[in-house]
């Protein structure tokens, strides 16, 4: 969030830019960094919660589920919720990413490793895969689209 030079560069291309809230940054600094790669010609941009650092000690961060309809009502730009990282817990993952969906987010992202297969390395699967290796059906959330939220009122 604070290396400008990056930033900047992600104004110039065009293609969307994930931007994920650091651990210890500010909802406000999330939406400056936003900002400054829209003022470089990018508005492709979808904003990441995935956790901030506490003093709790029992997950990897705590998810902060507040951020979300907070950046829903300060942004025009789509909120995704990443529960795997905030959580750092597999037995937190689907509570957390029901929640996350309840308060409003536009996506999640849900990182897990294929053990089995893979050891120590990280897969990207689709929606009915994942449903296959989850043994039930997933419920999908509306897809995260460049639509114009502030002329739909959300």
């Amino acid at each position: 969030m604070q290396n400008f030079a990056l930033l900047k560069r992600l104004g110039s291309v065009k293609r969307p830019v994930l931007l994920k809230r650091g651990m210890s940054s500010t909802i406000k600094e999330l939406l400056l960094s936003a900002e400054y790669i829209a003022s470089h010609g990018n508005d492709q941009i979808i904003l990441c919660e995935r956790g901030i650092r506490t003093f709790e000690t029992a997950t990897r961060n705590t998810l902060d589920l507040a951020a979300v309809p907070l950046l829903n009502e300060l942004s025009h730009l789509p909120v995704i919720v990443d529960p795997s990282h905030a959580t750092g817990r597999r037995s937190l993952v689907r509570p957390a990413a029901k929640a996350a969906v309840a308060i409003g987010a536009d996506g999640l992202i849900i990182r897990f490793t294929l053990a089995r297969r893979r050891p120590g390395r990280t897969a990207a699967i689709g929606a009915d895969r994942y449903s296959r290796l989850c043994g039930r059906r997933t419920r999908l959330l509306r897809p995260v689209a460049w639509r114009d939220r502030h002329i739909t009122g959300r």
